[in-house]
């Protein structure tokens, strides 16, 4: 089976140097490393923008079954038109495309979209223009069954300029249906919009992210009380909001790791900036506390920070202030708090109570499962599920 595959809205690293937590540049490499290593038989062409080179290629993937196409351009063709060319080109049949969701706007291909009851073309915005309009186009005019995967809430579907519709988004959240309209066609200007919907299933996605390929760090009791969190502003009034809640009322020392710049915190000596992707488990090692929220109040979601921070062995907070969680069954409702209050109180419960704060420590290791740790599981899982849903639409 030869399959497109590549992140829509932005450019992903093979270099780690670059994945800087939060921020979502790991989730196509991991993803594809996951299939392409899994599934020898099969062929994956990269489509999106990355830094692949001959060295990375080695050191990632196992066997010669990954493509990236932008090996092959050598003219000053746009991307969006190559994606096209290259494949006819070569006369190579496209069965099926897997792309990681990532930012768009409603117009994102440039030259498609008509001003409404005008001769004159829409022009997206550039970032959209790049990194999102020609994976768009492809799947437009290729009209191919395809694939996402979900794992910032932002980014569910909203493209006017999508022709074509998933047959089935793998998500961070609960299961759910979702709908987006797009238009009609491209050949008026009247800008009809026509709805359609689309089926989002949960799967661990990012339990695999976190812990695929790696030896899970011994579970450990804590002595020292460091509190520490994974927060990163993003432009979000909610999570400025909830952050100025928590230095308002926590009545304890913290450290804040994340990206806080053009906020109120910015020169606050608590919040330090981000870090590595790969440093993170270092930086939370000796953590014992921590407290997390949702980004979503939309949807019920699981976030990477969640799994990290159990890894760590810190005890995992759960704010339940402004947001929605997807938690693990039987996750301990002592730890999911109402107020600050609620927080102070319990933390400082367990620094009193040495048993009871052990008792928690063990429950939350329990949630790591030895599954996690083999890409090969949820490369077979995703396999799957495509091909199930191949079969139905054929």
């Amino acid at each position: 089976m030869n399959i497109a595959i590549g992140k829509i809205g932005g450019a992903a690293y093979f270099n780690q140097l670059k994945w800087a937590n939060p921020n979502g540049k790991h989730e196509l490499i991991k993803t594809i490393q996951f299939l392409a290593n899994n599934n020898p038989n099969d062929k994956f062409f990269i489509i999106s923008r990355t830094d692949l080179t001959p060295e990375y290629y080695r050191k990632y993937f196992k066997y010669n079954n990954v493509e990236y196409i932008y090996f092959y351009k050598k003219n000053k063709i746009s991307d969006k038109d190559f994606i096209i060319e290259f494949f006819n080109k070569n006369n190579i049949k496209i069965d099926t495309g897997l792309f990681i969701l990532g930012p768009h706007s409603s117009i994102n291909i440039e030259n498609k979209v008509f001003k409404k009851d005008s001769n004159e073309y829409i022009k997206p915005l550039q970032m959209f223009g790049n990194y999102a309009g020609p994976i768009f186009n492809f799947l437009n005019e290729t009209m191919i069954p395809w694939f996402g995967i979900w794992t910032d809430e932002r980014y569910n579907i909203q493209a006017k300029d999508l022709l074509n519709p998933p047959l089935l988004v793998f998500a961070q959240s609960e299961n759910m249906v979702l709908k987006y309209s797009h238009f009609v066609s491209f050949n008026d200007n009247k800008h009809l919009l026509i709805e359609k919907e689309y089926n989002v299933e949960r799967i661990p996605i990012e339990a695999y992210y976190n812990f695929a390929n790696k030896k899970i760090q011994p579970k450990q009791y804590k002595k020292e009380f460091i509190f520490k969190l994974l927060s990163s502003y993003g432009s979000r009034p909610i999570r400025l909001k909830i952050m100025k809640e928590f230095t308002k009322n926590i009545q304890f020392d913290f450290q804040v790791i994340g990206n806080w710049q053009n906020s109120i915190f910015e020169n606050d000596k608590r919040f330090v900036g981000t870090i590595n992707y790969n440093k993170i488990k270092n930086e939370f090692k000796n953590t014992k506390y921590t407290i997390i929220d949702s980004p979503s109040k939309r949807f019920k979601w699981s976030t990477p920070k969640f799994w990290e921070m159990l890894e760590s062995g810190a005890v995992v907070f759960i704010n339940n202030i402004n947001s929605k969680f997807l938690l693990p069954d039987g996750y301990p409702e002592f730890l999911i708090i109402n107020n600050y209050k609620d927080l102070n109180e319990r933390i400082l419960f367990l620094e009193n109570n040495e048993l009871e704060y052990k008792k928690i420590v063990d429950t939350l290791y329990s949630f790591i499962l030895k599954d996690y740790t083999n890409d090969k599981i949820i490369s077979d899982l995703i396999m799957t599920k495509i091909k199930e849903n191949l079969k139905i639409f054929k």
